[in-house]
């Protein structure tokens, strides 16, 4: 590779673009999006029960414990698909961001070719 296409791709990687994120089909990335599961559900937390002894007391600890666990099975579930989630957006960005280096460099490349097509000592002129 020629000086010039190398300074040329040089400035086009360390120039800092105008925009501060790309953008993920029509959604802008940054800081700010958002992100919600979309593959667990939620449990819902049961009633306060009557607690008027010992009995209803042990019931209302086996209900909170079933609670606990569907909390538990929840979050696992949600860690699981953030993780899937974010493996997926990460292989995307760095398919998006080759693809547009690939392009802009390939333009470069063919600009220069041009360019020293038309230089004066070429014979072909």
């Amino acid at each position: 590779m020629n000086r010039l296409l190398a300074g040329c791709i040089a400035v086009l990687i360390l120039l800092p673009g105008a925009a501060l994120a790309g953008s993920y089909g029509d959604t802008e990335i940054g800081k700010d999006m958002g992100w919600k599961a979309s593959a667990c559900t939620k449990p819902a937390a049961p009633p306060v029960p009557t607690i008027s002894d010992g009995k209803s007391y042990g019931t209302a600890i086996k209900v909170y414990n079933a609670y606990v666990n569907m909390v538990n099975e929840y979050i696992r579930c949600v860690n699981n698909e953030a993780r899937q989630d974010a493996k997926d957006a990460v292989e995307a960005i760095n398919r998006g961001s080759n693809d547009a280096v690939r392009e802009v460099t390939g333009e470069a490349g063919k600009l220069l070719r041009e360019i020293e097509a038309r230089h004066p000592d070429n014979k072909a002129l």
